[in-house]
């Protein structure tokens, strides 16, 4: 009798023994599986955040500016539009693209910083800024001889003195050949073509 019950009590302790460590192992899992919680009780999602790309609102309108104004105080517009060229400019355009016959390029207005580059701040700080009436470039645009044509106001002497220094900056300092024609005289082909020749450039 006593036999059976000490079995009886050894196999209880078993079954008690192994449904505590099951549940143990439940409790364990359990938690593991759970979301974690942060100090003020909200849960921390493990999982990762996705972000959203958010597009600009088309209705979103540009700011405004107030448009400038181009007149003056009596109403006069400030600004108009002018030809490039006038008739005598013109007229000798046409005479120089006879002479070149399409060997060399024309343009007019060539500005001179576009072809002369300073070096230092010596003499002539803005001159460079200044125009001149005519280039003569090559067919790689390489300049080859620049044209003045000057009219009555080139004899004042402030006139006089900026032809000298654009005259300076060009032949004396970077080598390029200018050459001087006056609107009021005819300027036939033949006699550009010798002052072209004198200068040293030969066009056949």
């Amino acid at each position: 009798m006593n036999n059976i019950a000490s079995f009886i009590i050894s196999i209880l302790g078993f079954v008690v023994m192994n449904a505590f460590i099951i549940l143990v192992a439940l409790i364990a899992a359990r938690k593991l599986s759970a979301p974690q919680r942060r100090g003020s009780g909200q849960r921390v999602s493990k999982e990762l955040p996705v972000y959203k790309a958010v597009m600009p609102s088309s209705s979103i309108e540009a700011p405004m500016y107030e448009a400038p104004t181009y007149e003056s105080n009596s109403g006069q517009q400030l600004y108009r539009r002018k030809p490039l060229l006038g008739y005598k400019e013109k007229e000798l355009l046409a005479k120089l693209q006879n002479i070149v016959e399409g060997r060399y390029i024309i343009f007019p207005q060539v500005n001179l910083a576009a072809i002369i580059e300073k070096n230092s701040d010596d003499r002539y700080q803005n001159e460079l800024f200044r125009n001149v009436d005519f280039g003569i470039f090559d067919t790689s645009y390489n300049v080859i001889a620049l044209v003045e044509l000057n009219d009555s106001t080139h004899f004042s002497k402030k006139r006089r003195y900026r032809d000298y220094k654009v005259q300076n900056i060009c032949e004396e300092v970077a080598g390029i050949p200018l050459i001087k024609l006056w609107a009021d005289k005819p300027n036939e082909e033949w006699y550009i073509k010798m002052l072209l020749n004198e200068k040293g450039i030969v066009i056949f």
